[in-house]
Formats: C-alpha cells, sequence, structure tokens
C-alpha cells in the first residue's frame, strides 16, 4: 500500500486512538486541537498573505497611502457604522469598536492548546501511578491466541499488576512527609479518570463561553444568529462579524493635521464568520458529546459488579463479596477499558483470572 513518508507515521499516526481513550477522548485532545489549528490557520493565511481589510480612500492618495492607511486600520480597530449620517460626516467615533479580528488566530491557538492540555494531565499520572497504558495493551496482543495461552497471559499480567497495586499501597502506608514527595500515589487511576472527565467537559464550556465574550457580545445564540443571517442572506453590517466598518485616521500635513473618516469592508470577517459560526455548534456537540459519555462511564462503573456477579457465577456468594472490597478504582478502570475495546468475553475472563489469583492468595 502506499504511504507518505513522515505523513503516514506522524500526522495520520496521531488520529490513531489510544486503547485507553474512547472516542470522547479522541475529540477532545486529538480532533478538536487540530481543527482549531487548522482553522487558525486558514485565517492567518487570509489576515497576513491576502487582503483582510479594504478601504474607500480620497483620489490624492498615492499607492504608498493606501497601502499605508489599509494596514493602520485592520491594525487600529475600526468601528460599526453609526446610526445617523451625520456621525459619519463629523466622523464621531462609537464605542461600539471591532477589536478582536487580528488576534483571531492566536486565539484559536490557545484554545487548542488548552483542549490538549487534558491529555498531558492523565499521560503524567498515569506514569506516575499504575501503569494502565502498558496493561491494556497487552491485552491486545492477546485476543487471537487459544483460550488455555491466553488464560496464562492474562495471570501473568495481573500479578504484575497486582504487585504495582501494591507497593503503590505500600507506599502510601509510610509517614505523609514521605509520601507528600510523590502526591500523584494519593490518587487511583480510575479517580484520576473521572476528573480528566470533567475538566474536558468544564473545558468546553468555558471555550464556548469564552466565544461568546469576545465575539458575542454576551449573547449565547450568536452562532445561531449568525446562521440564520446567512441563511436568508441579511445585511451583517453593525451585528457580531461586520463586514462594512468605519476607520478614523489623523494625517499630518506639512505640519497641519488632517482628520479622516474612511469606509472600509472587512473581507476577513466573511471567513470568520463562517469559521465561527461552525466552531460555535461544534463545541455545542460537543458538550453534550461530552455530558452523554460522563453518564455512560458513571452507568459503566456502576455495573461493573453486575460482570463481576455474571462471571463469578456459581461462585460463593460470601468469596465474590470479599472480592469486590479489594475490586479497587484501578481493577474498575481497567475493566471498563477492557470492556469498552475487547468486549464481554474478555472482560470475564479477566475477572475470572483476578478472582483465581485473589483465592490463591487469601
Amino acid at each position: 500500500m502506499f504511504t507518505i513518508p513522515f505523513l503516514s507515521e506522524s500526522l495520520i499516526g496521531k488520529f490513531k486512538r489510544n486503547p485507553t481513550d474512547d472516542f470522547a477522548d479522541f475529540l477532545n485532545y486529538i480532533f478538536t486541537p487540530m481543527l482549531f489549528a487548522l482553522c487558525a490557520l486558514i485565517i492567518s493565511a487570509k489576515q497576513y498573505l491576502g487582503s483582510p481589510i479594504q478601504c474607500l480612500l480620497p483620489a490624492n492618495f498615492n499607492p504608498s497611502w493606501s497601502d499605508y492607511t489599509k494596514e493602520y486600520c485592520f491594525i487600529q480597530k475600526t468601528y460599526s457604522p453609526p446610526t445617523t449620517s451625520d456621525e459619519i460626516i463629523h466622523g464621531i467615533r462609537p464605542h461600539d469598536e471591532i477589536h478582536y479580528y487580528p488576534w483571531l488566530p492566536l486565539i484559536l491557538f490557545k484554545q487548542a492548546v488548552y483542549f490538549y492540555f487534558p491529555c498531558l494531565i492523565i499521560k503524567y499520572f498515569y506514569s506516575r501511578t499504575v501503569n494502565v497504558y502498558d496493561t491494556i495493551e497487552k491485552f491486545d496482543s492477546i485476543q487471537t491466541i487459544s483460550i488455555g495461552k491466553r488464560k496464562r497471559e492474562i495471570t501473568k499480567i495481573l500479578i504484575k499488576l497486582k504487585e504495582e497495586i501494591e507497593l503503590e499501597n505500600e507506599f502510601n502506608s509510610l509517614p505523609r512527609i514521605v509520601a507528600f514527595l510523590n502526591f500523584t500515589s494519593f490518587l487511583k487511576n480510575g479517580f484520576i479518570f473521572i476528573i480528566v472527565k470533567s475538566i474536558c467537559l468544564f473545558n468546553v464550556i468555558i471555550q464556548l463561553l469564552f466565544l461568546t465574550l469576545l465575539v458575542g457580545k454576551m449573547n449565547l445564540f450568536w452562532g445561531y444568529d449568525v446562521l440564520i443571517s446567512l441563511l436568508y442572506d441579511e445585511n451583517t453590517s453593525g451585528s457580531i462579524f461586520p463586514r462594512i466598518t468605519f476607520c478614523d485616521m489623523n494625517i499630518m500635513s506639512l505640519g497641519n493635521p488632517h482628520n479622516y473618516t474612511f469606509q472600509c469592508l472587512l473581507t476577513i470577517n466573511i471567513l470568520n464568520e463562517k469559521i465561527f459560526m461552525c466552531i460555535y455548534f461544534y463545541l455545542i456537540f460537543l458538550l453534550f458529546f461530552n455530558i452523554f459519555y460522563i453518564f455512560k462511564i458513571v452507568l459503566s462503573y456502576l455495573l461493573i459488579n453486575r460482570q463481576i456477579n455474571l462471571s463469578l457465577e456459581g461462585q460463593n456468594p460470601f468469596e465474590i463479596d470479599q472480592f469486590k472490597k479489594v475490586y479497587n478504582s484501578d481493577y474498575r478502570l481497567i475493566t471498563y477499558f477492557i470492556l469498552n475495546n475487547y468486549g464481554i468475553p474478555l472482560t470475564h475472563e479477566f475477572i475470572n483470572q483476578l478472582f483465581i489469583l485473589h483465592q490463591s492468595n487469601v
């Protein structure tokens, strides 16, 4: 199969989900940062390589003055058209300045970083506590082998996992001043996983509110308003992404100041309104998708006891209850990942082998 060097391994490889990541994780800190970075590059190309603004200038302006005026108006902010023609004539500048558009690429890059941040948190904690990544990846290689050999491999995985958990518990039993040096040992992976999911949800809410404050003028439905404006071909001047704006400029000529008010067309906003409308609806979708996945995870955690009962059907009820007491959040998180990635049969094998191992050490 034909592959592109570097692109296939480095870029496309980033879209391959880790076994410990669900689809919500893929959207939150893989797809979304790339989407925001791509939007930032598109706006930057228009802003720095194209013509983000065009202004109506006096006929006596030479080409150098024209270029300077466009750059000045773009950098120094423009404002929406006043409500009366008298204000335009007298060059009165209203307070409704449009100040955000030169910074939009940097803002989108910053948001991309914020969406990737939860991934750094979970990788850091996973590396400092029980190694969840290695444990789940080992199950990837034992799916297709025979049942007898698979049980032996699962037992080997569980012995190492049990040693890591016991080592961590021993460290936590040391004096607090010593354990504090490795504070991450206090946090179980299951707890970390739920915390990161909550951070992803709050991050989407914060980013949506930030865009509402920046471009939406505190109107939570600004994306819907832009969509209606585009669908019905309404004039967007004076709205969220105005196209026709004004710019005031003071020019010194022969020692005398001359005040000018130019009418400008913000061509960059023609692109901005489409991109940010799509980002608005994407964030709304991501918000509800994260809420759905948090409920799904909580439900899955609650149903793990049911999976234990099904796996150990026919065993002594008292022994099952004792087994559930040692089935801590690390075991539950790994059970959740195995169930999501490899299905019920392998999950039941994992629980059965862990139960056998537990009984042999009792």
